[in-house]
Protein backbone atom coordinates (compact mmCIF):
# COMPACT_ATOMS: atom_id res chain seq x y z
CA UNK A 1 0.00 0.00 0.00
CA UNK A 2 2.74 2.22 1.14
CA UNK A 3 4.23 1.88 -2.62
CA UNK A 4 1.08 2.29 -4.71
CA UNK A 5 0.69 5.44 -3.14
CA UNK A 6 4.11 6.95 -2.90
CA UNK A 7 4.27 6.00 -6.78
CA UNK A 8 0.78 7.92 -7.49
CA UNK A 9 0.53 10.52 -10.67
CA UNK A 10 2.40 13.76 -9.48
CA UNK A 11 3.57 12.46 -5.84
CA UNK A 12 6.45 10.26 -6.55
CA UNK A 13 8.00 13.01 -8.26
CA UNK A 14 7.42 15.76 -5.44
CA UNK A 15 8.99 13.55 -2.72
CA UNK A 16 12.01 13.50 -5.30
CA UNK A 17 11.96 16.90 -5.89
CA UNK A 18 10.63 18.91 -2.97
CA UNK A 19 10.91 15.61 -0.05
CA UNK A 20 7.98 14.84 2.38
CA UNK A 21 7.12 15.34 5.61
CA UNK A 22 6.28 12.22 7.43
CA UNK A 23 3.21 12.55 10.05
CA UNK A 24 1.74 10.17 12.41
CA UNK A 25 -1.68 10.52 14.45
CA UNK A 26 -3.80 7.88 16.31
CA UNK A 27 -7.49 7.45 16.88
CA UNK A 28 -10.38 4.53 16.82
CA UNK A 29 -12.80 3.52 13.96
CA UNK A 30 -16.20 2.61 14.50
CA UNK A 31 -15.23 -0.74 15.98
CA UNK A 32 -13.35 0.84 18.89
CA UNK A 33 -10.36 -0.54 16.86
CA UNK A 34 -7.44 1.33 17.64
CA UNK A 35 -5.20 2.79 14.70
CA UNK A 36 -2.04 4.51 13.75
CA UNK A 37 -2.17 6.42 10.67
CA UNK A 38 0.83 7.60 8.21
CA UNK A 39 0.47 10.65 6.32
CA UNK A 40 2.97 11.82 3.46
CA UNK A 41 2.72 15.67 2.66
CA UNK A 42 4.50 17.25 0.11
CA UNK A 43 3.72 20.36 -1.78
CA UNK A 44 1.70 18.28 -4.65
CA UNK A 45 -0.22 17.31 -1.75
CA UNK A 46 -1.00 14.64 0.56
CA UNK A 47 -1.10 10.64 0.61
CA UNK A 48 -2.07 8.08 2.94
CA UNK A 49 0.15 5.81 3.44
CA UNK A 50 -0.80 3.20 5.75
CA UNK A 51 -2.84 2.52 8.87
CA UNK A 52 -1.78 0.17 11.93
CA UNK A 53 -4.17 -2.01 13.99
CA UNK A 54 -2.37 -1.42 17.65
CA UNK A 55 -5.28 -3.72 19.17
CA UNK A 56 -3.33 -5.96 21.94
CA UNK A 57 -0.48 -3.52 21.83
CA UNK A 58 0.43 -0.48 24.08
CA UNK A 59 0.94 2.55 22.30
CA UNK A 60 4.47 3.08 23.58
CA UNK A 61 7.72 5.17 22.36
CA UNK A 62 9.14 1.26 21.39
CA UNK A 63 6.54 0.21 19.38
CA UNK A 64 5.29 4.13 17.42
CA UNK A 65 9.55 3.86 16.93
CA UNK A 66 9.39 0.39 15.01
CA UNK A 67 6.22 1.07 13.41
CA UNK A 68 7.79 4.82 12.20
CA UNK A 69 11.04 3.15 11.06
CA UNK A 70 9.27 0.51 8.95
CA UNK A 71 7.40 3.50 7.11
CA UNK A 72 10.30 5.63 6.66
CA UNK A 73 12.30 2.52 5.09
CA UNK A 74 9.77 1.83 2.79
CA UNK A 75 9.26 5.73 1.90
CA UNK A 76 12.96 5.91 2.16
CA UNK A 77 14.66 8.16 4.52
CA UNK A 78 16.52 10.56 2.20
CA UNK A 79 12.98 11.77 0.79
CA UNK A 80 11.95 12.54 4.37
CA UNK A 81 12.69 15.83 5.72
CA UNK A 82 10.30 16.46 8.60
CA UNK A 83 8.20 14.00 11.15
CA UNK A 84 5.00 15.58 12.72
CA UNK A 85 3.10 14.09 15.82
CA UNK A 86 1.63 15.21 18.61
CA UNK A 87 3.47 16.40 21.72
CA UNK A 88 2.43 13.37 23.70
CA UNK A 89 5.33 11.72 25.98
CA UNK A 90 5.31 8.07 24.04
CA UNK A 91 5.48 10.19 20.26
CA UNK A 92 8.38 12.40 21.59
CA UNK A 93 10.23 9.38 22.92
CA UNK A 94 9.94 8.23 19.24
CA UNK A 95 10.77 11.08 17.81
CA UNK A 96 14.31 11.30 19.47
CA UNK A 97 14.59 7.59 18.80
CA UNK A 98 13.87 8.84 14.82
CA UNK A 99 16.37 11.47 15.19
CA UNK A 100 19.31 9.35 16.17
CA UNK A 101 18.33 6.88 13.46
CA UNK A 102 18.09 9.56 10.70
CA UNK A 103 19.71 12.97 11.49
CA UNK A 104 18.50 14.40 8.49
CA UNK A 105 14.78 13.93 10.00
CA UNK A 106 13.80 16.91 12.23
CA UNK A 107 10.76 16.75 14.62
CA UNK A 108 7.94 18.78 15.16
CA UNK A 109 4.99 19.35 16.96
CA UNK A 110 1.40 19.42 15.71
CA UNK A 111 0.42 22.59 15.37
CA UNK A 112 -3.44 22.02 15.10
CA UNK A 113 -2.59 20.16 18.62
CA UNK A 114 -0.42 22.77 20.11
CA UNK A 115 -3.42 25.11 19.50
CA UNK A 116 -5.80 22.74 21.05
CA UNK A 117 -3.57 22.36 24.19
CA UNK A 118 -4.12 26.33 24.07
CA UNK A 119 -7.50 26.45 23.85
CA UNK A 120 -9.03 24.22 26.34
CA UNK A 121 -5.92 25.88 28.96
CA UNK A 122 -8.46 28.96 28.39
CA UNK A 123 -11.31 27.11 28.39
CA UNK A 124 -10.57 26.50 32.02
CA UNK A 125 -10.23 30.19 33.26
CA UNK A 126 -13.16 30.85 35.38
CA UNK A 127 -14.86 33.45 33.21
CA UNK A 128 -14.54 31.11 29.85
CA UNK A 129 -15.85 28.00 31.88
CA UNK A 130 -19.51 30.46 32.63
CA UNK A 131 -19.66 30.99 28.78
CA UNK A 132 -18.96 27.88 28.10
CA UNK A 133 -21.63 26.47 30.45
CA UNK A 134 -23.91 28.64 29.21
CA UNK A 135 -24.27 27.75 25.88
CA UNK A 136 -23.48 24.10 26.62
CA UNK A 137 -26.80 24.57 28.24
CA UNK A 138 -28.92 26.60 25.53
CA UNK A 139 -27.64 24.12 23.08
CA UNK A 140 -28.03 20.95 24.50
CA UNK A 141 -30.55 21.19 27.36
CA UNK A 142 -32.88 23.74 24.41
CA UNK A 143 -32.61 23.62 21.03
CA UNK A 144 -30.65 20.26 20.72
CA UNK A 145 -32.98 17.99 23.34
CA UNK A 146 -36.16 18.87 21.84
CA UNK A 147 -37.65 18.69 18.52
CA UNK A 148 -40.03 22.25 18.74
CA UNK A 149 -37.02 24.66 19.14
CA UNK A 150 -35.27 22.85 16.85
CA UNK A 151 -37.64 22.46 14.29
CA UNK A 152 -38.49 26.29 14.75
CA UNK A 153 -34.92 27.35 14.16
CA UNK A 154 -34.36 25.00 11.15
CA UNK A 155 -37.94 27.04 9.15
CA UNK A 156 -36.69 30.41 10.18
CA UNK A 157 -32.97 29.87 9.23
CA UNK A 158 -31.79 30.94 6.27
CA UNK A 159 -28.28 29.14 6.17
CA UNK A 160 -28.96 25.41 7.17
CA UNK A 161 -26.66 25.11 9.55
CA UNK A 162 -27.02 22.92 12.83
CA UNK A 163 -26.29 23.41 16.10
CA UNK A 164 -23.14 21.39 17.21
CA UNK A 165 -22.14 20.29 20.83
CA UNK A 166 -18.90 19.61 22.07
CA UNK A 167 -16.94 16.09 20.46
CA UNK A 168 -14.08 13.90 22.83
CA UNK A 169 -12.13 13.66 19.58
CA UNK A 170 -12.67 17.52 18.06
CA UNK A 171 -9.54 19.99 18.22
CA UNK A 172 -11.08 23.21 19.79
CA UNK A 173 -14.52 21.49 20.51
CA UNK A 174 -16.19 24.28 22.74
CA UNK A 175 -15.17 27.12 20.31
CA UNK A 176 -16.40 25.52 17.78
CA UNK A 177 -19.48 24.86 19.73
CA UNK A 178 -19.39 28.85 20.61
CA UNK A 179 -18.39 30.00 16.92
CA UNK A 180 -21.83 27.80 15.47
CA UNK A 181 -24.21 29.38 18.57
CA UNK A 182 -23.05 32.94 17.80
CA UNK A 183 -23.43 32.61 14.20
CA UNK A 184 -27.11 31.89 15.02
CA UNK A 185 -27.75 33.78 17.60
CA UNK A 186 -29.88 35.77 15.08
CA UNK A 187 -31.69 33.54 14.08
CA UNK A 188 -32.71 31.59 17.83
CA UNK A 189 -33.57 35.38 18.68
CA UNK A 190 -36.03 36.19 15.65
CA UNK A 191 -37.55 32.10 15.85
CA UNK A 192 -37.99 32.85 19.61
CA UNK A 193 -39.42 36.13 19.14
CA UNK A 194 -41.92 35.28 16.81
CA UNK A 195 -42.91 32.21 18.27
CA UNK A 196 -43.97 34.48 21.36
CA UNK A 197 -45.53 37.00 19.17
CA UNK A 198 -47.85 33.90 17.76
CA UNK A 199 -46.09 34.17 14.32
CA UNK A 200 -46.48 30.64 12.70
CA UNK A 201 -43.46 28.61 11.71
CA UNK A 202 -43.96 29.27 7.73
CA UNK A 203 -44.06 32.45 7.67
CA UNK A 204 -40.55 33.60 7.21
CA UNK A 205 -40.41 31.25 3.99
CA UNK A 206 -43.35 33.30 2.67
CA UNK A 207 -46.14 30.49 2.84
Amino acid sequence: RVEQHIHAAGFDEAVKTFVMVLTLDGWENTNRQSLLGFCGVTTKGSRFLAAINCEGHTKSSDFLFERTVAIVEKVGPEHIKAFITDSASAAKACEQGLQEKYPSIFWMPCASHCLDLLLKDIAKLDWATDIIDQCKKIVKKIFRAHQWPTGLLRNVSEKKLELKLPGETRFATEHIMMSRAYEKSEDMHSGLKGSLNGVPFSEKNGT
